[in-house]
């Protein structure tokens, strides 16, 4: 988390500094030092701007990464979302059931003795620290008429 943060600093920093040279390329211009036309300055200014979207793609990205390490999971969203998982398990309506199951489960051991069912972490965080029926668009894994080109879904 340190690490991120400080690079995020050092982003922020180098942010300003590609700003100033962008800036600069264009005083030169407009005191006849150089000529827009030419080839050198042509692709430094580009390599400058591409610099600047690099910087800042990289700083949303960070951010990002930052906001979501900052959301905790507490036990009382666990104890909620569990609440809102068995209600939903226990519906009579089973596309509601099958839904909630594969949005949480994606895989069940059955041994002599044990029981052992897993999935990805990233749904139940989403789930735990907001609504349990938001979640990204799933793409259909057993529905044979989602492509409408039948060999492509051999």
């Amino acid at each position: 988390m340190r690490e991120r943060q400080a690079h995020l600093k050092a982003l922020r920093t180098e942010r300003p500094r590609v700003d100033g040279a962008i800036q600069n390329m264009f005083d030169f211009i407009e005191q006849g030092v150089v000529s827009a036309r030419d080839a050198d300055f042509t692709a430094r200014l580009a390599a400058q701007r591409t610099r600047r979207a690099d910087l800042e793609q990289e700083i949303l990205l960070v951010e990002r990464q930052l906001s979501a390490a900052d959301q905790r999971v507490t036990s009382d969203a666990i104890d909620r979302l569990g609440e809102v998982i068995l209600t939903k398990l226990r519906s009579d309506d089973p596309t509601l059931r099958q839904d909630y199951a594969r949005r949480f489960i994606a895989n069940v051991l059955v041994a002599p003795d044990v029981i052992t069912i897993s999935g990805p972490m990233r749904p139940l965080e989403i789930a735990a620290n907001g609504s349990p029926d938001q979640q990204a668009p799933m793409v259909p894994s057993l529905d044979r008429e989602w492509c409408r080109l039948q060999d492509s879904n051999l």
